[in-house]
């Protein structure tokens, strides 16, 4: 497993969220860990961002955040799993990031244009996959276009491809890997609804 924290350092991780986040948020964000289920029933712990002092549901996919720009929120949310059988080590499944269109806070029909994941722990393919090779481009930080028309928003556009076992030999280097995505997106994406007229708070 690559990735892998001590379980007391997790504790600091929602506060390391906040300031991750910052380029990209309007305001103020609160991001909360909690204890859930994962695949095929295992412990996990959860860390998501939201708006406001109190998440808006259960439901952690509904959480989201201010952006910027009054039409684009975002959602966070990270993953961690138990590295051994006593949860002393955990190990990050995923890192998500997602931007969503909508009208206003509370508009249900919300579209996601944009993400950006990350998924260390992928496993290789097994060779009945179809051909596709997707495991290493999921591994580091990659984007998925959203609105681009299917099968586009499948692909993994890998961000730091070149430089892979680098960024991530630590989840220090790849939560700064993640930090610089966050940044390009600040300034190639909010930054270009802002500069679109009425688009901006």
């Amino acid at each position: 497993m690559v990735c892998t924290v001590e379980e007391h350092l997790l504790h600091m991780r929602p506060e390391e969220v906040r300031v991750m986040l910052r380029p990209l948020v309007r305001g103020d964000t609160t991001c909360q860990r909690r204890n859930e289920r994962g695949r095929n029933g295992q412990p996990c712990i959860v860390l998501a961002s939201f708006s406001g002092l109190q998440p808006p549901s259960d439901l952690v996919r509904d959480w989201r955040f201010a952006t910027p720009v009054k039409i684009l929120w975002g959602s966070y949310s990270e993953r961690w799993v138990p590295a051994d059988t006593k949860g002393r080590r955990y190990f990050l499944d995923r890192a998500y990031l997602h931007l969503y269109r909508r009208a206003r806070r509370e508009d249900v029909n919300e579209k996601e244009i944009l993400a950006l994941h990350c998924d260390p722990n992928e496993p290789d393919e097994p060779e009945e996959h179809r051909g596709l090779k997707h495991a290493r481009y999921k591994r580091g930080p990659h984007i998925h276009v959203s609105t681009a028309e299917q099968p586009m928003p499948h692909s993994h556009i890998a961000l730091n491809l070149g430089e892979l076992p680098e960024v991530v030999k630590s989840f220090e280097k790849l939560s700064g890997a993640i930090s610089s995505a966050i940044q390009m997106l600040t300034d190639q994406v909010i930054a270009l609804y802002q500069s679109t007229e009425g688009s901006s708070v």
